[in-house]
């Protein structure tokens, strides 16, 4: 998995962080290969919440570096991605078979026409856009009626955001901070953008065993143990909705 995935949208009243500041630091992070990469298994269980099958078409807004196109394409589906960092897609046409399907695009523009994919997912990106509703506006836009979508987010009814929130769009100490919502916020959210929100699954937590440190191996506890909370205090949710 991604931890910091990019493809951000834009807008005028960002903080302290620029497009092109925005962009380079992704770029930066792709070509120094410090990304928190998650299982591959982790993707294909999206497409099994997706119930992805052959001949349909999907777009992975934030793609990365193309693994879960890469995955529904072992399902017959053809994936197609955008990102905003160059280094990212040049990883990604490595990953996957068709290169001619990973475009370089900003989320809130996507270049595709109206109603063309059967599928989207956006995986752990959306807090990072500055302007949300126009990122999922546009993913809305290029999926057909009916379209169904995978978008994971961070909760930020977990715990800890109390103790740190995070309403930012800020390059912070070396990292970039998004802006978390709340359960109930990420719903009104879709639904508010013509998506219903059919299903709703909880992040298992990640792998303890290749924590690098210390400080990284009690932070992966913590996620671990969120997983025992109810689901509206989780780390991350995965929204399986659908287009009205």
């Amino acid at each position: 998995m991604i931890s910091n995935k990019n493809g951000l949208g834009y807008s005028r009243n960002m903080k302290n962080a620029t497009k092109e500041k925005i962009k380079s630091y992704y770029d930066n992070l792709y070509s120094s290969l410090e990304i928190e990469m998650r299982p591959i298994k982790v993707y294909r269980k999206v497409m099994e919440y997706l119930n992805g099958r052959k001949g349909l078409k999907l777009l992975d807004v934030s793609c990365g570096t193309g693994n879960l196109i890469k995955c529904a394409g072992e399902k017959g589906i053809e994936g197609y991605g955008i990102d905003i960092s160059e280094t990212a897609l040049m990883l990604a046409r490595r990953n996957i078979e068709c290169r001619k399907r990973t475009v370089l695009a900003d989320a809130t523009y996507l270049p595709f026409k109206d109603g063309y994919f059967d599928l989207v997912t956006n995986f752990a990106s959306l807090q990072y856009y500055t302007d949300q509703e126009k990122a999922i506006s546009e993913m809305v836009r290029v999926a057909r009626k009916g379209g169904g979508f995978c978008i994971v987010v961070p909760n930020g009814n977990f715990p800890l955001f109390y103790i740190r929130p995070q309403s930012g769009y800020r390059i912070c100490g070396g990292k970039i901070e998004g802006k978390l919502l709340k359960f109930h916020e990420w719903i009104e959210l879709f639904r508010k953008n013509g998506l219903m929100v059919k299903r709703i699954y909880r992040e298992s937590g990640p792998s303890l065993s290749s924590s690098k440190s210390l400080l990284q191996f009690l932070r992966r506890i913590l996620l671990k143990l969120s997983s025992l909370l109810p689901k509206k205090f989780n780390y991350e949710l995965y929204f399986v909705c659908e287009k009205n």
